[in-house]
């Protein structure tokens, strides 16, 4: 696996991804499939994340920085990682999860 070190050493902060499915993937370490959880989300929520990520054969994680929003699930308020990009685990159709960069517009809730 290739893991990044994240944008925070490169100067560009903060660092957000926002939910595009009603569905997202969370692990205490990428690729744990055995330790994934699926929370139902709400599409576009905003997370914020280290800018770290772990790119693997299929699939893209990325690392919580785990801020409180209103609203968030507990299990996102704790360090782990998120699916990026790729197929669920367990097998389905690869997905993209998340959109990921340091721009994000204001989205109302």
């Amino acid at each position: 696996a290739a893991e990044d070190q994240g944008i925070h050493k490169k100067g560009m902060w903060p660092y957000a991804g926002v939910c595009l499915l009603h569905w997202l993937f969370v692990s205490d370490m990428p690729g744990a499939s055995e330790k994934v959880h699926r929370l139902r989300v709400e599409p576009n929520l905003l997370l914020r994340l280290t800018g770290r990520s772990v790119e693997e054969e299929d699939c893209v994680w990325m690392e919580l920085d785990p801020v409180y929003t209103p609203g968030i699930a507990d299990a996102l308020l704790r360090p782990g990682w998120v699916l990026a990009v790729g197929p669920p685990p367990g097998g389905g159709r690869p997905e993209n999860w998340l959109s990921w960069g340091n721009e994000f517009p204001v989205i109302e809730h």
